[in-house]
This record gives C-alpha cells, sequence and structure tokens, in this order.
C-alpha cells in the first residue's frame, strides 16, 4: 500500500512532525497513540474535541498452518459471497463446550500488553480485544464474534463453529464478525 502511495503523483508525502495542520487541499493526517502537544492540540482545535483518542486493537495472529484443515473448513458466514473468494473468507474452527472451556482457560492466562505511560484504555464497545471480551464473562465471546450460528456445513456435525477466522495465504487474525 505505501508503495503505491509512493507512486502517486498526485499525493505529496511529508514525513516529520507537523505542528500546524494545512489550510489547503485535502489531506491525511497518520499520527498513532504517541501523538505529542503540537499536532494533537492543532486537530483537537480544528475539531472542536477535548481530546483525542486512539485505539488500535491488538489482534493475536495464528499461522494457517497450525490450523488442522481435516476439522476446520472455508466458509462465509450464511455463505454469504458472490465470488469464491467471498464464499470461503473465513477459516471456521469448530469446537465442543471442552474446547471452548479450554480456549477461555489459555485466553484469560494469556500474557497481554502492558499500557505505556499516560496510555488508557478507553475501547469502544462494538471493537473490543478479545481478551477484554473474554473477561466480562467465559459466556461474552459465544454471544458475539464465536456466536455458534451461521456456517452451516460443518465437516463434524457434533461440533458448533464456534469461533471464526479470515483466512489468509499464509497467515489468519481473529476478527469479530
Amino acid at each position: 500500500m505505501t508503495k503505491a502511495l509512493r507512486a502517486e503523483p498526485l499525493i505529496t508525502f511529508q514525513p516529520g512532525e507537523l505542528t500546524d495542520l494545512p489550510q489547503d487541499g485535502s489531506w491525511i493526517f497518520a499520527t498513532g497513540p504517541l501523538t505529542s502537544a503540537a499536532p494533537g492540540q492543532a486537530i483537537r482545535d480544528l475539531t472542536g474535541a477535548d481530546s483525542l483518542a486512539f485505539f488500535d486493537a491488538i489482534a493475536p495472529i495464528v499461522h494457517a498452518d497450525s490450523i488442522d484443515m481435516t476439522i476446520c473448513w472455508l466458509q462465509s458466514r450464511y455463505d454469504k459471497g458472490e465470488t469464491e473468494a467471498e464464499r470461503t473468507a473465513y477459516i471456521n474452527c469448530p469446537m465442543t463446550r471442552a474446547d471452548y472451556e479450554g480456549f477461555i482457560d489459555a485466553l484469560l492466562a494469556a500474557d497481554k500488553t502492558e499500557f505505556h505511560e499516560g496510555e488508557t484504555a478507553g475501547y469502544f464497545d462494538g471493537c473490543l480485544p478479545i481478551e477484554v471480551m473474554a473477561e466480562r464473562g467465559r459466556e461474552t465471546l459465544r454471544h458475539g464474534p464465536m456466536k455458534p450460528v451461521g456456517p452451516d456445513q460443518c465437516p463434524q456435525p457434533d461440533r458448533k463453529a464456534l469461533c471464526r477466522r479470515p483466512a489468509a495465504p499464509r497467515q489468519c487474525t481473529w476478527h469479530a464478525v
């Protein structure tokens, strides 16, 4: 993406710290959680916001070659999609109740990223990290991104697909659907 954007003649990159926002043209101001005072204040002044929040969900990565595809299968939720890629956009990983409980136990026991000084976790409820959802209750994921509905082609009917992950050539990430 960066290479394509840099090659576009109508786009000018200006790396480095900006203390004032441009006054003309169209622009994208890409900043992060450690935005310094001057550009942060410039954005607040422009938007009228009292404060800024930055949140980037840190998704656990699961390597595709670690998924047992004799148990799992590719299918979109509710078999939607016009193209084959859309119809097979998720790796569906069925779990028994014991599998699910073990998953939740491991998730709750896993190391978590610590926030830097001055950072807070002002989460948006519609986009919570999976470990935060699990901390809210053992059944929370079963009523959200791991809801056991949708795919109906489970190769093992005694298991429900409680977990869906988007398929990718080399890896997949947990994804709320």
